[in-house]
């Protein structure tokens, strides 16, 4: 580093820092390689975060008529949750029969 004509302390102290804060950046690559070498590696799914018994509550509540904000306020959940939870349930479900005879 190129000597700007200040004391030797606060020179001292600038290396110092560029040193440090170069250290700091190869250790912040480092792991974020040796994080990424891990994730690729391990396909482990996440488990839920709540228990299956809230998801059981949730459904029936909201199939009786109760909206998703207002049932995800009684059980203490956000109610993107119970949204996804309801998305989830309805795409198990079979396709409704439909009659030969169609009213028109």
């Amino acid at each position: 580093m190129a000597k700007i004509g200040i004391c030797s302390t606060v020179q001292n102290v600038i290396e110092q820092n560029a040193k440090t804060e170069l250290e700091r950046r190869e250790v912040a690559a480092n792991d974020i390689a040796a994080c990424s070498a891990k994730s690729s590696t391990q396909q482990t799914p996440k488990p839920w975060k709540y228990l299956e018994e809230v998801r059981q509550k949730a459904i029936p509540i909201y199939v009786d008529g109760m909206n998703l904000r207002r049932v995800a306020r009684q059980l203490g959940i956000h109610h993107r949750t119970v949204s996804l939870w309801v998305k989830a349930c309805a795409a198990q479900l079979p396709d409704p029969p439909v009659s030969d005879k169609v009213k028109e």
